[in-house]
């Protein structure tokens, strides 16, 4: 057997060392946006995950979607230096190609809860200018 042969043979043999690095678990947040009042066009629907930090809000993640009717379910993986601390989420409705807010909701997020965003028309809706 040749010297190459004989190293493959060896690593056949004892296998490969390899060592378990530990990563800080993150948290995955998840739930359903829904709302009362039917959708008369095509929205935009804004998830907005939020933390304070040192006194600031911080965005630490976003969703966006289009559509066209009620519930949509959302799925989100929070990075880990942003998944011990107080969390909202921010929910916006706005209608397709349109910068005014239609329904909100804010409201904080529980630990190893499923999140239900119960998004809170406006009084103009749906016709917020």
């Amino acid at each position: 057997m040749t010297k190459i042969g004989l190293v493959m043979l060896c690593l056949l043999i004892t296998g490969c060392v390899s060592e378990v690095v530990e990563h800080e678990a993150s948290r995955l947040i998840e739930g359903d946006v829904t709302m009362q009042a039917s959708l008369p066009r095509t929205a935009n629907v804004e998830v907005s995950l939020l933390t304070v930090v040192e006194g600031k809000v911080l965005t630490v993640g976003e969703m966006h979607y289009r559509l066209d009717m009620l519930p949509v379910t959302f799925s989100m993986r929070l990075s880990p230096p942003f998944s011990h601390g107080e969390l909202f989420l921010r929910t916006r409705l706005r209608w397709d190609g349109k910068r005014t807010v239609q329904a909100k909701s804010q409201q904080r997020v529980v630990a190893g809860k499923r999140i239900v965003v119960q998004l809170s028309p406006l009084p103009c809706y749906p016709e917020c200018l």
